[in-house]
């Protein structure tokens, strides 16, 4: 039997209930400005809306007075957005346009406030249909010349809007259409992107979408990054290797297509074992090309021939020093264990050749005792993979050990941080 209706008195406070919050909350006047405690005020509310209660009353006033005055109601739309426990996604039509409009917006916070919004919309829709219309959406205006946005303040805005439309509750298999879609779009774009902040952003929502797709690494994406490595001046080339390694790191199916990128990379893997300057640049380098050696016969031999491992994997390189380490912030930090990890795992061969092997290890094991928790699930991952590809553990043993031993003496720990550059000076030794 259905339950039994709740007490009139009960439905009459939460119709007051209502009636409060869309009248303070999305009031829509911008003169008056609502302490931040209105909305815990609200939040049980808020957190136990029924769809009737939404789509009749709510969604009414919120699309109304999210276009005719948004700045006044855009954070309390988030926050209904993130709190309401409900699939969105027959809401998400409605909403599109007017939460659109304000990631183009030429203000900073109100770009975010509506990228929090698509956030939230799609985090909460299951329905492929309506993640679809809202992702077709973000990427028509896009894709298309004549629609893209001149301000690059409103291409960046869409360009983080694209990035969150990944957080949808769809099928794997409409995840990876999506990706696919969203990857050509923003490789595409990125052709003739110049400004600097846009492509920082662009980069970014592509190091998401490429943890969706399924297989090698786009075509699209090994064009552009051969595109910037050949003109490093405005430094894009970094955002683009970070957005390599983020992705590598998600979905590791994706360096079976990079072996193309090998001979552009080489240098910075090389230059930066000598140079400290360049050592995050020439590690990120490294763990492309390792990764992609490891799963190509092709990739391997072109690292081969460019003397990467020769050059790169010195027991003195950067990549292996404690106090170049010491100096790196978390997440390069993180990112120097994950390429430490593929070496010890794939080309222990190379290490050993080098003579490098016991100053991977050392650099390994230093990392495992990071400050950071997320370097030392890394570095721990990696200490697993050496063991997995033959690595004795008594090896592994002595190199920890050899911290053990400098930390006895005085200066003999370089001390990490999760903070770049702070690091490398001494410091207490974790306890």
């Amino acid at each position: 039997p259905p339950p039994p209706p709740p007490p009139a008195d009960i439905v009459s406070a939460r119709a007051a209930a209502m009636d409060a919050y869309l009248r303070v909350v999305f009031s829509g006047d911008t003169k008056v400005k609502l302490p931040p405690a209105v909305g815990c005020v609200f939040a049980l509310l808020v957190r136990t809306l029924t769809h009737e209660e939404f789509e009749g009353k709510v969604m009414p006033v919120v699309v109304k007075q999210l276009k005719r005055s948004p700045e006044a109601v855009l954070r309390a739309v988030r926050h209904l957005l993130e709190s309401a426990p409900l699939d969105l996604s027959r809401y998400a039509a409605q909403l599109s346009e007017p939460v659109l409009s304000q990631t183009k917006h030429a203000d900073d916070w109100r770009r975010k406030e509506a990228v929090g919004a698509v956030a939230a919309i799609a985090a909460s829709s299951s329905n492929v249909d309506a993640v679809r219309d809202l992702f077709d959406a973000i990427k028509g205006e896009l894709d298309d010349p004549k629609k893209r946005p001149k301000e690059w303040q409103a291409r960046a805005g869409l360009f983080d809007a694209l990035a969150q439309m990944s957080r949808a509750k769809v099928s794997e298999k409409a995840k990876a259409s999506l990706a696919s879609e969203a990857c050509a779009c923003l490789a595409g774009v990125c052709k003739g992107e110049a400004q600097k902040d846009a492509k920082e952003k662009l980069a970014a929502a592509l190091s998401v979408w490429l943890g969706f797709i399924p297989g090698a690494l786009p075509v699209e994406t090994v064009e552009i990054t051969v595109a910037g490595m050949k003109d490093t001046k405005d430094g894009f080339h970094r955002s683009l290797l970070r957005m390599l390694t983020s992705a590598i790191a998600v979905n590791p199916g994706l360096a079976a297509g990079a072996g193309k990128l090998v001979t552009h990379l080489a240098p910075l893997a090389k230059i930066g074992a000598a140079k400290p300057s360049q050592r995050t640049e020439g590690a990120m380098a490294l763990l492309i090309i390792a990764a992609a050696a490891a799963d190509d016969a092709a990739a391997a031999t072109a690292a081969t021939k460019e003397k990467v491992w020769e050059e790169a994997l010195k027991p003195d390189a950067t990549y292996f020093t404690a106090t170049n380490i010491a100096k790196l912030g978390a997440d390069d930090s993180e990112m120097l264990a994950r390429c430490l990890g593929v070496l010890m795992d794939a080309h222990s061969a190379h290490l050993a050749k080098a003579k490098a092997t016991k100053a991977a290890q050392r650099a390994a094991t230093m990392l495992l005792l990071h400050p950071t928790p997320a370097v030392r699930v890394v570095a721990r991952g990696a200490l697993d993979a050496a063991t997995e590809a033959g690595t004795p553990v008594q090896d592994l043993l002595a190199a920890l050990r050899h911290w053990l031993v400098a930390a006895e003496q005085p200066g003999g720990w370089p001390g990490l941080s999760p903070n770049e550059g702070e690091g490398g000076d001494g410091g207490e030794f974790p306890r």
